[in-house]
């Protein structure tokens, strides 16, 4: 098991995440990494959200259904 080189990825990028997490408790800010996680993380949540909700997230059609209720 220590062999396997995806063992190794998988602790290296465990040690990132703690390393992250201790970064940002200690000086109480994020870093560049994080944000760049967020930055690329957030909008794709949001659009499997609403795909899997069955939400159209097009805003022309937010737009019509907005307006042709009234």
């Amino acid at each position: 098991m220590l062999r396997s080189r995806l063992f190794w990825f998988v602790a290296a990028i465990v040690v990132l995440c703690v390393g992250l997490m201790v970064f940002s408790a200690y000086t109480g800010r994020q870093s560049a990494l994080s944000r760049g996680i967020g930055a690329a993380v957030v909008p794709a949540q949001g659009a499997a959200s609403g795909l899997l909700d069955g939400n159209d997230f097009s805003p022309s059609v937010r737009f019509t259904v907005l307006f042709s209720s009234n």
